[in-house]
């Protein structure tokens, strides 16, 4: 989508566009178990329970509420089943309020705000990641974090979370608002802990070979370097 405005707005060629994705510090994010309730929000979830989670600022525009109704045709024939909601935001409160309302409110955590070891350690006690819209600054690096910790992920088709999943078999791509697609993907992710450690390791390696900081920078010099004029004497490509 951005090399197509930048071609539209700037009529730039195409061979002086790169599209490099975000990148996480594998060495620091590792995995440590799929699922179970190592985190400090647990609290009555059991250690076998299939969780999934996710973690995202709290706005409107992220797909709470679209998760929440896909939740709704889910969570209740899975009784065991924990949906966790990490995050802070200004819609904290109206969140709250739908959780309230929620036919399976008893199976969703609202876990808050979560940093560090914390973060960490919730990623660690998904069986399944979610992330269904990016953010404000696109990236998407909660959907790195998960993955990096051997989470397999649910992400909505679009922008980093179409480039970050398509082709691979690292999780479930599901089109946007699709609240039935969205159900099945979930579904599918609770009832196979078996896939999901499959997927998961996956994703894991997936992160290792394109989404490092290692392989962000060997990526943009690797287009520096195949710009007309980069290997002139004397001269360094300008980065425009």
């Amino acid at each position: 989508m951005a090399r197509r405005q930048l071609r539209a707005t700037y009529g730039l060629d195409a061979a002086r566009i790169a599209c490099i994705g975000g990148g996480v510090d594998g060495e620091a994010i590792r995995a440590v178990r799929i699922g179970g309730a190592h985190c400090a929000h647990a609290g009555s979830i059991a250690p076998d329970a299939p969780v999934a989670g996710i973690v995202s600022r709290l706005r409107p525009a992220r797909g709470h509420l679209w998760l929440l109704d896909a939740a709704a045709r889910v969570l209740p024939a899975r009784p065991a089943a924990r949906l966790v909601i990490c995050g802070r935001g200004s819609w904290k409160d109206e969140l709250a309020a739908h959780v309230a309302r929620h036919p399976a409110r008893d199976q969703i955590v609202l876990a808050g705000y979560v940093t560090g070891t914390d973060l960490e350690d919730s990623y660690n006690a998904f069986d399944v990641a979610l992330l269904l819209k990016p953010g404000n600054d696109g990236a998407c690096r909660a959907a790195l974090e998960a993955m990096a910790c051997g989470r397999p992920l649910i992400g909505g088709d679009l922008g980093a979370l179409h480039d970050l999943l398509a082709g691979t078999e690292a999780g479930w791509l599901v089109p946007p608002d699709d609240v039935e697609a969205l159900a099945v993907a979930l579904g599918q992710a609770l009832d196979d802990p078996t896939g999901c450690r499959t997927r998961g390791a996956r994703a894991r390696q997936h992160i290792e070979r394109h989404f490092t900081e290692e392989a962000m920078t060997a990526q943009l010099l690797a287009f520096y370097a195949a710009l007309p004029g980069a290997h002139d004497s004397g001269k360094h490509a300008s980065p425009r």
